[in-house]
């Protein structure tokens, strides 16, 4: 800085020095700027604003389009939404203001449901009905149940044998929401009876259907803390009985009864942490077959998460952890030949980014574990053997990665994903053409699906629901995942009029062909159901509805053997509140 001190000083003094320079009375010498000359150039005009009186419809405020909250719609990929995350909610009816005119008596004041019946085609019939009512400002009540019953269709031209079921459900839920954490309960039961209608036809002197009565009574208990150490703790407890009669001299089993006793619990902890959020998921299950009770030992299983939620923001999440999963059965039969005892470890990870509010993107590796029971399995294929193998599925490679796209009402989700099963269940179709029903079948498998899922919101007259999915693989020691469609797809369509006082739909469903056999070399054709429903409403309390189902449907046989009903026509009434 010593070489420029000189330079600095040598500049303060050339700008002082004329100053210095002047003589102390004189004035300073001021430069002429008084202008000699004006000149404009150019032209300016003034211009005032026209007035117009607006119309009366211009004086009215612009009427505000609130786009509807795209969470709820279906999607085929994990959404990452944690409930225990959210704060307590109020859901108290508010105070009915009816002045007499609704067809419902005072009784019904501050609640909420409809009732629902209808009949068709093959003496088809259904009620159903539900009911919503506040006990007090924070617990609410609800009671619902569901009947539907048909005769049936004679579907073999050399038998009489129908396709008769009846089937009921129902349950009462009780809700409590306080300031800090909320608990639900609820006690439900369900009854289905139908026939095995192919055993009749297979045996030349069956005079009817055996019929297959399953029953089931539990309850369920789920608490849920929002502050402090967030929590949700689930509680249940089940007994299911599968009877099924004597079966025609094809088989020789005698008439069965198989009893199930089960208790699950499932519990998720969030602990903040100072860096980033650790949660911990468990799920334990025990089960009695035979009458036993749930704590007897027969089958259990436990599954335990270890996550934590590295980044949290807008936009961004990321999770990575492990799970260990582990299940005993000890219900077998001679042939069994998957594990009794297994016991998996496996990577969880998370990754959702959300670039713009239309746009995301996400990936998830998932395992699972499924322990299986009797009434488990009949409610995906009610036609299974009354000695079916139990046993455990377990997926230690389930990885699902997809985006999602929501330019207002229209959300379209891409995803893909690959699964990688030590022991997956499946259903063989070998033993049902000796005895007319179904075996489990468990091996190690592999096998990768991509998808579309497509929704477009009812905020104009057209609405609709779009899904597709294409899958592949094999099994370990075999070309063919038996019972697995390669294709299938669902679709809805639907217009509103009259003041949306009225909607027609169109639905479709379809599946591909499926092998038969492990080794793929047997197949079933795949089928197309078209239907057609619509509703009109007549007041604000009744609407009429009608439907015409599984229209040009080759035979609707998703098990072979048993083909459903075709040409379903019928319609009903509903009376809401």
């Amino acid at each position: 800085m010593m070489r420029f001190a000189p330079l600095t000083l040598t500049f303060l003094l050339l700008i002082a020095g004329p100053t210095w320079a002047q003589a102390p009375d004189s004035e300073p010498a001021l430069p002429e700027i008084t202008p000699r000359e004006i000149e404009i150039r150019g032209e300016y005009r003034v211009v005032f604003p026209s007035l117009e009186r607006p119309t009366l419809q211009e004086l009215q405020p612009r009427t505000r389009v609130q786009a509807l909250p795209l969470d709820d719609l279906p999607s085929a990929s994990p959404l990452n939404f944690r409930v225990d995350a959210l704060p307590p909610l109020d859901l108290s009816a508010p105070p009915a203001d009816r002045g007499g005119s609704l067809p419902v008596p005072a009784l019904l004041d501050g609640m909420n449901g409809f009732l629902e019946g209808s009949g068709g085609r093959f003496t088809e019939r259904r009620v159903a009905t539900e009911l919503q009512f506040p006990v007090s400002t924070n617990t609410s009540l609800r009671l619902h149940g569901d009947y539907e019953g048909m005769r049936g269709d004679t579907p073999f031209a050399e038998s009489d044998a129908r396709t008769a079921y009846d089937s009921a459900d129902g349950g009462i839920d009780l809700s409590y929401r306080g300031a800090s954490w909320s608990l639900t309960s609820t006690v439900d039961g369900a009854y289905d009876e139908y026939d095995l209608y192919a055993l009749q036809a297979a045996a030349s002197n069956a005079t009817e259907s055996p019929a297959r009565r399953a029953y089931a009574l539990g309850t369920e208990h789920t608490l849920r803390i929002h502050q402090g150490l967030p929590l949700a703790w689930t509680v249940g407890y089940r007994v299911h009985d599968v009877e099924t009669d004597p079966l025609p001299a094809l088989t020789q089993p005698p008439a069965t009864e198989a009893t199930t006793h089960r208790f699950a619990s499932a519990l998720d902890i969030t602990f903040p942490l100072a860096v980033f959020d650790f949660m911990l998921e468990g799920e334990t299950e025990f089960v009695g077959h035979d009458g036993n009770g749930a704590f007897s030992g027969d089958s259990r299983q436990g599954t335990l998460y270890g996550i934590a939620r590295l980044v949290d923001r807008p936009g961004l999440t990321v999770e990575a952890g492990a799970a260990l999963m582990s299940f005993v059965t000890s219900q077998q039969g001679p042939g069994f030949d998957g594990p009794t005892t297994s016991t998996y470890g496996a990577p969880y990870g998370f990754v959702e980014w959300m670039p713009a509010a239309d746009w995301r993107f996400y990936a998830e590796q998932r395992p699972t574990l499924t322990l299986h029971t009797p009434i488990d399995l009949l409610h995906t294929n009610p036609y299974l053997s009354t000695e079916a193998d139990l046993g455990g599925t377990v997926h230690t490679l389930n990885t699902t990665a997809g985006t999602s796209w929501s330019p207002g009402p229209l959300r379209v989700d891409l995803y893909g994903g690959v699964r990688y099963s030590p022991v997956r269940q499946f259903f063989e179709f070998g033993i049902a053409n000796a005895t007319g029903l179904y075996a489990t079948l468990y091996r190690e498998s592999t096998a990768w699906e991509v998808g579309l899922d497509a929704t477009l919101q009812a905020l104009s007259p057209w609405f609709g629901t779009v899904a597709f999915t294409y899958t592949e693989g094999s099994l370990a020691d075999a070309d063919g995942l038996p019972f697995v469609p390669r294709a299938s797809a669902e679709a809805t369509v639907g217009y509103q009029f009259a003041d949306r006082r009225a909607r027609v739909q169109v639905h479709l469903r379809g599946q591909g062909p499926r092998d038969l056999d492990r080794e793929g070399m047997q197949s079933a054709p795949g089928f197309v159901g078209v239907g057609l429903s619509g509703d009109v409403q007549v007041t604000p309390n009744i609407e009429f509805t009608g439907y015409v189902q599984d229209i040009g449907s080759n035979n609707m046989t998703e098990w072979p053997g048993y083909p459903r009903p075709v040409a379903r026509v019928g319609g009903g009434v509903r009376i809401l509140w």
